[in-house]
């Protein structure tokens, strides 16, 4: 059975405009948890509050088109990403031409999503993307651990049997 990985989103939203249909694309409990803040202060405080868990962190700051409201952006990717290095940065991007934006903010995400009609959905399948890619690099390093415990057995048996061709020769 598959155990299932606990993931944390948390959306920094001074309007209240998507953080409802996230908490309602993410209803189940078991599985996520919705945290939202409308300060800068309160989100610092929310991150700092769940940093030492092995939880999937994902982080959704809006970023818009003009200079003046990217600033606070900007100081809080910056910090969170002193706070918790492990978090993964998803900028949810308002404007004509996204790439752009992305290129003049510096905040290196992971991802942007532009805020349309579907932004939800898209973050929905970011999420899920992340939880494949966690999964397959657990798998991947289990895998590479049963493979060198294979190698050693193996080559312990290899040098077992030529001992014994060596030492008991009319056995063979």
């Amino acid at each position: 059975m598959v155990s299932r990985e606990y993931t944390y989103l948390f959306c920094l939203d001074e309007k209240r405009n998507y953080s409802v249909e996230v908490k309602r694309r993410f209803n189940d409990t078991s599985r996520y948890g919705v945290l939202t803040s409308q300060s800068r202060h309160e989100f610092l405080n929310l991150v700092k509050e769940h940093r030492l868990s092995g939880a999937l962190k994902v982080a959704l700051l809006p970023y818009a088109d003009t200079h003046d409201q990217n600033e606070p952006v900007k100081t809080i990717a910056s910090d969170i990403r002193e706070v918790s290095p492990d978090i993964v940065i998803v900028l949810l991007v308002s404007g004509d031409s996204p790439e752009e934006l992305m290129v003049k903010s510096g905040i290196n995400p992971y991802a942007w999503v532009p805020a349309t009609n579907n932004s939800v959905l898209r973050i929905h399948n970011l999420v899920k993307k992340l939880i494949s890619e966690k999964n397959l690099t657990r798998k991947t390093k289990r895998m590479r651990w049963v493979l060198r415990l294979l190698i050693f057995f193996l080559i312990a048996g290899a040098g077992l049997i030529l001992y014994c061709r060596f030492r008991f020769p009319q056995y063979f």
